[in-house]
């Protein structure tokens, strides 16, 4: 540092400086605006504001307190090409915090392309939340591709899908639109719909070239970025806008331009609305009921039921009939069979209805009779009416047997009359009846 002799700087007038230099002359310097300080070129100096700091060793203490170094400070060192600038704390304490102090609701930020590489990084929110999900959170895309058709004309180039920065598997089409939003330069594009699935990936979109270059957060350099469990969230587009996508495949760290890369739907915030059937409260999801055909038990499963205290027991659902309007159920005993709408009503009550013999009821015209009849798998099927106990055979009214018919006896008809049936006595004087017809 050149010495300033006696004589070389005094005040001249108010306001004025005198400055010196080597040679021993001098010249009038006015003072300057406030904050403003005199800095040399080498030469000569003149006011201006502080806009560096440097010093010999690359060190500078900070460290405004009338009683330097009585205080805690901090010390701003710069580095040498391949190391960053450091802060260190130094002052007469033992332990010192270095303190960053925001206004307000302000906040303490880092890059948007700040990603955690080190041990010894920082550890932003971001990062934390993919780590508690096992997400691998990148930063968003404006749009995505919806389908393979959305690729037309594009190729995608496996060779040149290298885990260097900027490479550029992709060319494009002049003015690309996905999903309805025209894509312009610098875009972040998730393509999730390469009918080559080595191609999908997160892509920022080069407009002067015409391609698409992987993104610098996921294009493997560091190669780590792209894996199962990447995550991006797409901002606008028709169908996509407020989506969330991760990659379900490959398992682990993907080797760009061999392994095919899977994008998978995870979320879709704002876009999930309840269909037919169900209702929506607050972010759950319930089931309509209406306690008669459906309702929800006390382990809140839905069942088919009523669940308050009215007994059931033997009773079926029956449809109400609702005419021009929605059609109801009742629960209420079986009152009434009524057959399809071919007339037959085929009871079956055992096993798998064809490989058993069992009988059909047909309903007919007017005019004609109403039918039993034996049906099942069997050729040749009787069709027999069998009372309990004692109790007897009613037709059309009449108790069968009476008491006056014999042992054995059967029904006959007389005179041509189905509803007159008589009992008639075997001819051979076997006292066994037989059924006749007149």
């Amino acid at each position: 540092m050149a010495q300033i002799k006696a004589e070389q700087v005094k005040l001249v007038a108010e306001g004025d400086l005198i400055i010196g230099d080597l040679s021993g002359s001098s010249s009038i310097l006015s003072i300057g605006a406030a904050s403003q300080v005199v800095i040399s070129n080498g030469t000569t100096g003149a006011w201006s504001y502080l806009g560096s700091l440097r010093d010999l060793t690359g060190t500078i203490v900070v460290d405004t307190t009338t009683t330097p170094s009585q205080v805690n400070n901090v010390v701003v060192s710069g580095g040498a090409s391949g190391s960053g600038p450091t802060f260190t704390a130094t002052g007469s304490d033992t332990n010192i915090d270095i303190n960053l102090t925001i206004k307000g609701s302000g906040e303490v930020l880092v890059p948007v392309s700040y990603t955690v590489v080190s041990d010894n990084a920082l550890t932003t929110k971001l990062y934390v939340d993919s780590v508690v999900t096992g997400l691998d959170f990148k930063n968003s895309g404006r749009v995505a591709t919806v389908a393979v058709s959305d690729l037309t004309g594009f190729i995608y180039t496996a060779a040149s899908d290298t885990e260097i920065v900027g490479a550029a598997p992709w060319t494009s089409v002049t003015s690309p639109v996905f999903d309805g939003v025209s894509v312009v330069d610098g875009d972040r594009v998730l393509i999730k719909n390469s009918t080559d699935a080595k191609g999908n990936g997160l892509f920022t979109y080069d407009s002067g070239a015409s391609t698409f270059v992987r993104a610098d957060d996921a294009d493997n350099a560091p190669g780590n970025e792209v894996s199962g469990g990447m995550f991006v969230f797409v901002e606008e587009g028709a169908t996509q806008a407020d989506t969330g996508w991760v990659a379900s495949s490959p398992n682990g760290i993907a080797l760009l331009g061999t392994d095919d890369i899977i994008m998978t739907q995870f979320s879709a915030a704002g876009v999930i609305s309840p269909g037919f059937g169900l209702s929506q409260s607050g972010t759950d999801f319930n089931v309509n009921v209406d306690d008669i055909t459906t309702t929800i038990d006390g382990s809140n499963d839905v069942v088919v039921g009523h669940d308050d205290s009215t007994d059931h027991s033997n009773q079926v659902l029956i449809g109400q009939d609702a005419t021009g309007g929605q059609a109801t159920a009742l629960w209420d005993f079986l009152e009434d069979l009524r057959a399809s709408t071919t007339g037959e009503l085929i009871i079956d009550g055992v096993g798998i209805g064809s490989a058993v013999n069992h009988f059909k009821v047909t309903n007919s015209i007017t005019g004609n009779p109403v039918l039993v009849e034996s049906v099942g798998a069997d050729t040749n099927i009787n069709l027999e009416l069998t009372s309990k106990g004692t109790g007897r055979l009613k037709l059309d009214g009449t108790l069968w047997p009476d008491a006056g018919v014999a042992a054995r006896s059967i029904l006959a008809t007389q005179n041509g009359a189905p509803d007159d049936l008589v009992a008639i006595t075997s001819p051979d004087g076997s006292g066994d009846q037989i059924l006749l017809y007149n």
